[in-house]
């Protein structure tokens, strides 16, 4: 069922959230006014349930612009996610604003999708992997569509590329596979988009899907580099089927 859209028109004013804020199911709302501050505990928040995905949200602002400060909840439009159900679909969050835009608090949620069947994070090992631009900065990675990641990738939007060190030729072996645990007892935590990156890697990026090109068997996907880290070490190398390391130790 469609409902039509609920529109709270504070005209010239200014307006601040904290301590409370506006939240809806599955459905769409538009907030019109000068500014918008989300402060230390304001919300703004349109989740989806078993069947409806989440909702829409939309800012028509002046140049009071938005700001989202640290404290702020996270602004939320995911599906629902519930045992032994799909999660259904993300929602939309649109800015229309003629000021700046300043996020500065825990970021927008709009994915739709479980990482797989179970709840679980996925993954691969990927040998085609290139650099693409400077400017955006870009990368390119080729996935299988045999892939158990594969309709991951197609669905969620973003992912993240582990470059692996020297000592961590079983992890590699081990997100070749086609098993559903990759991840358990492989340290690990969740990145800055959310997504699951190796904490004893040697770098990782965080990148958002900005194109698809289907060849083959493979799907290449574009990514925009939002956010990278690396430490020190060397690189695991696979060159000619076998596991190697710069300088062919």
């Amino acid at each position: 069922m469609t409902r039509a859209a609920c529109t709270f028109d504070f005209g010239a004013r200014n307006l601040v959230l904290a301590g409370g804020g506006f939240t809806a199911g599955g459905n769409a709302f538009e907030i019109k006014a000068r500014g918008l501050t989300v402060g230390a505990s304001g919300t703004l928040k349109a989740t989806g349930n078993r069947d409806t995905g989440g909702g829409t949200i939309t800012l028509t602002l002046g140049a009071g612009g938005l700001t989202v400060l640290p404290g702020a909840n996270l602004i939320d439009l995911t599906g629902a996610k519930l045992a032994g159900t799909p999660q259904t679909g993300g929602g939309t969050f649109s800015v229309f604003s003629d000021g700046d835009i300043i996020l500065g608090g825990p970021g927008i949620a709009v994915d739709g999708t479980t990482t797989d069947a179970d709840g679980r994070p996925t993954g691969l090992t990927a040998s085609a992997f290139t650099s693409v631009s400077l400017d955006p900065p870009l990368i390119l990675v080729c996935v299988s569509h045999k892939s158990q990641s594969y309709p991951a990738m197609l669905e969620r939007g973003r992912f993240a590329v582990n470059f692996l060190r020297t000592e961590q030729e079983d992890i590699s072996k081990r997100f070749a596979t086609t098993r559903l645990d990759k991840f358990d007892g492989v340290p690990h935590r969740m990145g800055k988009l959310g997504l699951p990156v190796l904490t004893e890697a040697l770098a990782h990026v965080e990148c958002v899907t900005v194109n698809k090109h289907v060849e083959g068997d493979h799907t290449v996907f574009i990514g925009r580099i939002e956010h990278c880290e690396t430490t020190d070490g060397m690189p695991l190398v696979y060159f000619r089927g076998k596991y190697d390391r710069l300088g062919g130790s």
